[in-house]
């Protein structure tokens, strides 16, 4: 789909996928149906390579999809993506650099869809290993937000292949993985270990972790049960410190996130809390007292 929106925006694009050895009908199918929006396919290989060269400098833009790349083969950098690593584009972009072409990363959601320039078009060149490492850390790094964000967008993508692969089938009437995967995604929830979030926390920001956490995403916000926190609040603040908690539930960053079995020690001040509150207008509150018999208590400005 970016492929064919880029050719109507008038940009000749050659896609360089990977091989499809036991699907060889809905590679065919895949590659006619890219034909008739304009888009040239080949497979990976050397030759492929040489001609995306070709298709560069004749003015043309070359498309990968970096997620299918794996990184179990010698040479391969591993990087987090979804629920399973992949393996970081160092050859494109070491590639892109030797060619001095422009490095974009494209992002689509929906009927989004977004062009973000990761390094712009230079006199070729090879790059030094910690620049080719910071680029292809930043591509990966914008296409797993989108991922965040969307998972039914992606996640369903893997088993489904997996399983048109085992079976071996050579035609596209692939069937549904049982049971279904949730296209929705605030039904999508994830046990995670050693939680981290770092974010505005009202006027200033914090960094809050977790040994572990149960947690769904709902638009932009994180909604769950985290174990064991600590809230380190922002240094360059007038008052700055540590908040620990046995347990809270709630929502980040607008609250109302309760904290329980909290101890404290803001401004140089310590003590303890059974409960701590943080409102979704930015402010703490311990079930009961006032904001500013609070504030006072934990020796910081009010917020």
């Amino acid at each position: 789909a970016g492929a064919a929106e880029l050719a109507r925006r008038g940009v000749r694009p050659l896609v360089i996928v990977a091989p499809w050895p036991r699907l060889p009908r809905c590679e065919a199918l895949v590659a006619r149906l890219r034909a008739d929006r304009g888009i040239e396919t080949r497979a990976r290989s050397a030759a492929a390579l040489k001609e995306a060269t070709s298709w560069l400098r004749g003015g043309g833009w070359v498309i990968v999809l970096v997620d299918s790349a794996s990184p179990s083969r010698p040479g391969r950098r591993a990087v987090p993506f979804g629920d399973t690593p992949i393996a970081a584009p160092d050859g494109l972009v070491r590639w892109a650099a030797r060619q001095g072409a422009a490095l974009v990363a494209a992002e689509a959601e929906g009927r989004t869809f977004r062009l973000r320039t990761i390094r712009p078009p230079s006199a070729p060149r090879r790059l030094p290993p910690e620049e080719v490492q910071s680029a292809s850390d930043e591509v990966v790094h914008g296409l797993r937000e989108v991922l965040l964000r969307r998972p039914e967008a992606w996640a369903w993508v893997q088993p489904l292949a997996l399983l048109a692969l085992a079976v071996g089938l050579g035609a596209c009437a692939v069937p549904e993985p049982l049971p279904p995967l949730p296209l929705d995604p605030e039904r999508w929830r994830a046990d995670v270990d050693d939680f981290v979030w770092t974010g505005a926390l009202g006027t200033g920001t914090a960094r809050l972790t977790a040994r572990s956490a149960r947690v769904r995403l709902v638009g932009s916000s994180v909604v769950g049960a985290f174990e064991e926190l600590e809230i380190v609040l922002d240094s360059s603040a007038a008052q700055s410190g540590t908040i620990l908690a046995g347990s809270a539930r709630g929502t980040l960053p607008e609250g109302p996130l309760t904290l329980q079995e909290v101890r404290w020690d803001v401004g140089g001040l310590g003590g303890s809390l059974p409960r701590l509150i943080w409102t979704e207008r930015g402010r703490w509150s311990c079930g009961g007292c006032s904001l500013e018999e609070l504030a006072a208590r934990l020796g910081a400005p009010t917020p």
